[in-house]
């Protein structure tokens, strides 16, 4: 069983108050909870903590977009916001450090991830700073967006983070007004771009993605020769609907268009890939199949599935398969058995 645990704000606030009287402080409802992830899953090896304060981006892979127009969620969105404001948020209470000692103390140390919908760009941001430097041991991981590294300052004070693995995040294209276009925010590429080469300065370790939407597949060659020749390496990540985005056909990449652009890419830009996730063997050209890792299965996320001819696919035995909804949109296109996976 996996011990990847995935929080959201809402969601451990509201367990930390329902276990608040049994346990009587923060710290103790935090670690209540934590035991009780143990408890299910059999282990603990990472916490993802995904921060939802309003998002400046309206990424075509992301299901966020689609539920900010719903009264419900824009209803929550304020409320939470205001929450943040008066201190009555997870950092304000002090779970957020709670949650950070509770991990130190776990052996093996459990690390930390901080996700969301760009915490750089979080209220109390300062707060969530302050948090994670008070403990120089924690395990840190910080994932997003990441924009708000275009600034310098900012971006020596995480690096300073003794416990920081890595950052990561995401670019679309190398095409500025493509990446902008995917992400929905004028003037990201430019941002990003600042903030890598400030992390890069800063000797911050960069963990990019591309997330595989049909239209990221337009430039992929030439975004994976631009990483390439800025020394970046990057996962290809694929994309999986959240059950909230429903079939997201405009979205889906089909996997002979994936394999053909990654065979339209010079050998050298192919050396910038470290991993593709979620992605099948078949869609992948032969001297990435190596680097094929499965995806994380969250909650509430697409479950795989397989086509009629991958029974006879020597790949059958690790390949993950495409999410159901790729098969409803696509049905078997591009899901070609392989006679060998060499």
């Amino acid at each position: 069983m996996s011990g990847f645990v995935f929080f959201r704000e809402k969601q451990l606030a509201l367990r930390i108050a329902a276990a608040l009287p049994f346990h009587k402080t923060v710290a103790g409802s935090v670690r209540a909870v934590l035991a009780e992830e143990i408890r299910r899953s059999g282990s603990l090896d990472e916490v993802q903590l995904y921060f939802e304060n309003p998002c400046a981006q309206a990424c075509e892979f992301c299901e966020e977009p689609r539920r900010r127009v719903r009264f419900p969620s824009r209803h929550l969105a304020s409320l939470l916001l205001r929450s943040q404001e008066l201190g009555l948020d997870l950092v304000g209470s002090g779970a957020l450090a709670a949650l950070v000692d509770a991990l130190v103390d776990l052996d093996p140390k459990v690390p930390l991830t901080i996700t969301g919908h760009d915490w750089t760009r979080h209220p109390r941001r300062p707060e969530i700073l302050a948090a994670l430097e008070r403990r120089p041991d924690a395990r840190l991981r910080l994932q997003g967006p990441s924009l708000g590294f275009s600034s310098p300052e900012l971006t020596r004070r995480v690096a300073a983070l003794p416990g920081l693995e890595w950052i990561a995040t995401t670019l679309q294209s190398s095409d500025a007004a493509e990446h902008d276009a995917m992400v929905g925010a004028p003037g990201a590429h430019a941002e990003l771009l600042a903030a890598l080469d400030n992390l890069k300065a800063a000797r911050v370790p960069i963990l990019l993605t591309v997330v595989l939407s049909r239209r990221a597949l337009r430039t992929l060659p030439e975004t994976l020769s631009f990483l390439s020749a800025r020394g970046h390496s990057v996962s290809l990540q694929a994309f999986i609907p959240d059950e909230a985005m429903g079939p997201a056909f405009d979205v889906l990449a089909p996997l002979d268009e994936l394999r053909r652009a990654l065979e339209r890419a010079p050998r050298e830009a192919l050396g910038a890939v470290h991993s593709l996730v979620g992605v099948p063997p078949c869609a992948a050209p032969a001297p990435l199949r190596r680097k094929i890792a499965p995806a994380h299965r969250m909650r509430g996320r697409e479950g795989a599935r397989f086509g009629a001819a991958c029974g006879t696919c020597a790949a059958r035995g690790r390949c993950s398969g495409v999410p159901s909804s790729y098969l409803v949109a696509l049905g078997a296109r591009g899901m070609e058995p392989l006679a060998s996976t060499d």
